[in-house]
């Protein structure tokens, strides 16, 4: 479970802090002052002045964090998104909007992770949906790409104690279907 919570908080941190941006180029709201022209003409103008720096929601020193807003929306929203997953990339949009509904509600002072919906959700749904897809590839053919992650995620909900009966059964037949065992 830790190394969910720990990639999931790397993910969401990457999206919101923009790393890997186009050309190492800064995102608008870090854009470099603008330097004054250099004064060959009468018309050239003095740099402004800065402008103080303003904290945004939830950073140190803003204003205390909202809870996300319509997170029933944002939870039917990534519900949808689990459903037509296929690829990789599909999942790790997945794991990175709950990651950031997560963050959000954190700062807000909301324990969403507890709630039993959110649980469902962005933990439960991904993992039966990735482990029922490595089923499928792997029976026409060798292994899926989904086997290995499938069988993690599955184990670390197991060990929580989350649907321990009903994923137990799924990781025998993932294993079984992905050679696992």
């Amino acid at each position: 479970m830790s190394r969910i919570f720990a990639f999931t908080l790397l993910a969401a941190s990457v999206a919101l802090t923009g790393c890997g941006e186009k050309g190492g180029e800064p995102k608008s709201s870090e854009a470099p002052e603008a330097k004054a022209p250099e004064a060959k003409t009468p018309e050239a103008k003095a740099p402004e002045a800065k402008t103080p720096e303003v904290k945004a929601p939830g950073q140190a020193g803003g204003e205390p964090a909202e809870a996300p807003k319509d997170m029933a929306g944002r939870l039917k929203a990534i519900e949808a998104q689990t459903q037509a997953a296929k690829s990789s990339g599909d999942f790790l949009k997945i794991i990175t909007a709950c990651g950031e509904l997560e963050i959000q509600a954190a700062a807000a002072g909301d324990p969403i992770r507890a709630q039993p919906e959110f649980v469902k959700i962005c933990r439960v749904a991904p993992t039966k949906a990735r482990a029922a897809l490595a089923i499928a590839e792997s029976a026409t053919g060798g292994p899926s790409a989904h086997c290995l992650s499938a069988s993690m995620n599955l184990e670390e909900l197991i060990k929580a104690g989350v649907e321990a009966s009903a994923l137990t059964k799924l990781l025998e037949q993932v294993n079984a279907a992905c050679q696992l065992d």
